[in-house]
């Protein structure tokens, strides 16, 4: 009578640690997602929408000053000869300081259909752009790769000028 007794406070004890341990898991757990979801939704947020602003800014202005970000931006890439994550990198910097400040603009466009559509417009450029900077890099780097290793290739023997061949016209 006294085992059994013993036993079931001994079953009791460790069913109630096995239950507070797989509480304390599942709060972990529950904490760890939910710290992950707010910081990429931060994150895709300030993305999408920029950072607000208390300068005030006209429309137009605003409009070709994203256009001229994502052509400053593209023109940065295009010049790199790096990795695709530094080119997307460089391309995201070069976007700067202009690109931060889509929300006001939009704000600021707000009742003109025609000048959202425009904002629209270049805001889908922009991350049309971004996407040909990845494939370009992608692309570019075995290409970058095999034009640097012939380069570093000790030259053969020169024919002589009468019988080169010309390539170009």
């Amino acid at each position: 009578m006294m085992q059994d007794r013993q036993d079931r406070q001994e079953r009791n004890a460790r069913k109630k640690g096995r239950r507070g341990v797989m509480i304390g898991y599942f709060v972990f757990v529950v904490v760890v997602i939910a710290v992950c979801t707010v910081q990429i939704t931060t994150q895709a947020v300030g993305r999408l929408g920029g950072i607000s602003s208390s300068t005030p800014i006209d429309c137009d202005r605003g409009i070709e000053s994203l256009m001229a970000a994502v052509e400053r931006a593209r023109s940065a890439a295009a010049t790199s000869h790096e990795t695709e994550t530094k080119a997307v990198a460089l391309f995201r910097a070069s976007l700067e300081p202009e690109w931060s400040r889509r929300g006001d603009i939009e704000r600021a466009c707000a009742g003109q259909p025609d000048r959202l559509e425009a904002l629209d417009a270049v805001i889908h450029l922009g991350f049309a752009e971004e996407h040909a900077v990845r494939r370009d890099a992608i692309e570019l780097s075995d290409i970058r790769r095999k034009a640097a290793s012939l380069l570093r290739r000790p030259a053969s023997p020169s024919l002589s000028s009468s019988t080169q061949r010309e390539s170009w016209p």
